[in-house]
């Protein structure tokens, strides 16, 4: 009786260990159906969706399609960059990770000398992939079977491969339009 007790906790046990170290209230949505987006030689890919109890953050990929090297940073108040849930709720505007931004919509941010300096930008030499996260806030709770309509609004400016940044083109709008994102798989 003693063995069987024993081998019952030793299946139940390591089982339950990952209740513990998911953070309490998140859900990750799995089987994500949007394909890529595409804009201007530029592809987004959206890999995951976190809901938190008063946030969602979109993990994506971008990959550089073209046969320059791209320069990008994140216009992160523009208007078109809003999220909305389709229970109504339109969320906060944006915190982005993995990618600079410029803390203003796309007219500003390229009005703006020290913005548009390539130090302030991410580049992605052709064929490469980078990964950032958006995280929006919400007032109210986030439910899971919710979804959610966002844009990625990046300002990029494109340089030949193997000449100096200096180089770079004017800055271009690149804007990624991920609509009706289930937040959790039913």
């Amino acid at each position: 009786m003693r063995r069987k007790f024993l081998a019952f906790l030793f299946i139940l046990v390591p089982a339950s260990i990952p209740l513990y170290v998911q953070p309490a209230q998140a859900q990750v949505s799995s089987g994500i159906s949007s394909g890529p987006a595409r804009s201007d030689g530029l592809s987004a890919s959206l890999v995951k969706v976190i809901v938190g109890r008063d946030s969602v953050t979109a993990q994506i990929e971008v990959t550089n399609n073209t046969q320059a090297r791209v320069y990008l940073t994140d216009a992160r108040v523009d208007g078109a960059q809003k999220a909305f849930l389709g229970s109504g709720e339109h969320l906060l505007d944006p915190f982005p990770a993995g990618m600079p931004f410029c803390n203003g919509d796309y007219s500003g941010c390229v009005k703006n000398p020290y913005d548009m300096d390539l130090t302030k930008f991410s580049y992605l030499e052709p064929g490469d992939t980078l990964g950032l996260s958006m995280r929006y806030g919400a007032l109210l709770p986030v439910r899971s079977d919710d979804s959610i309509t966002f844009a990625l609004v990046l300002i990029a400016r494109k340089a030949a491969v193997g000449r100096s940044p200096s180089d770079a083109g004017p800055p271009e709008q690149v804007r990624f339009n991920f609509r009706f994102i289930q937040l959790s798989a039913k």
